[in-house]
């Protein structure tokens, strides 16, 4: 699924539960700007897609549960987090092993002990506390990332990063 203008969406305001469940494998929204949303609760969990692009509103302080349960999605391409939200168990039981040309903002949006990911490439990261953002992630082998002149606090960034 993908949307290739703002047409569908320039009035909507709630997407929570809008495509849980559903069997997409593909799901690309990184072209619409859905300045409207303020509520995307569970927006894709328990779903079937197997990568996933998408830019968060501005708009959005909480990301809860949002990608959680969907057990075949394996990469984050072109996703964006660009704003102090809360990302209270986004991907709880979600096996992500890529994140490709992602951006992403506050330490809130960290990968601690999300044991499944391997490869990082192309992060931005324009916050100012880096700490313990791979921390434990035991699988991760491969990370090119760029942090801004924001940056302040970056201990324990990898630690524990085995692999």
């Amino acid at each position: 699924m993908s949307f290739h203008d703002n047409s569908y969406v320039k009035d909507v305001i709630s997407m929570d539960y809008m495509f849980a469940g559903t069997s997409m494998r593909t799901v690309d929204f990184s072209n619409v700007n859905f300045e409207k949303v303020t509520s995307i609760k569970y927006m894709f969990a328990n779903g079937l897609m197997e990568e996933f692009s998408y830019t968060v509103p501005k708009t959005i302080t909480s990301l809860q549960g949002f990608l959680s349960n969907c057990v075949n999605l394996k990469t984050l391409r072109n996703f964006k987090i660009e704003s102090n939200v809360s990302v209270k168990d986004w991907l709880l039981n979600t096996p992500i092993e890529n994140l490709i040309d992602c951006t992403f903002y506050n330490t809130n949006s960290n990968f601690k002990d999300v044991t499944t990911l391997k490869k990082v490439e192309n992060l931005i990261y324009n916050g100012n506390n880096f700490s313990n953002y791979f921390e434990r992630c035991t699988s991760l082998e491969t990370v090119t990332l760029t942090l801004t002149n924001n940056l302040t606090k970056a201990s324990g960034s990898f630690k524990g990063c085995t692999s």
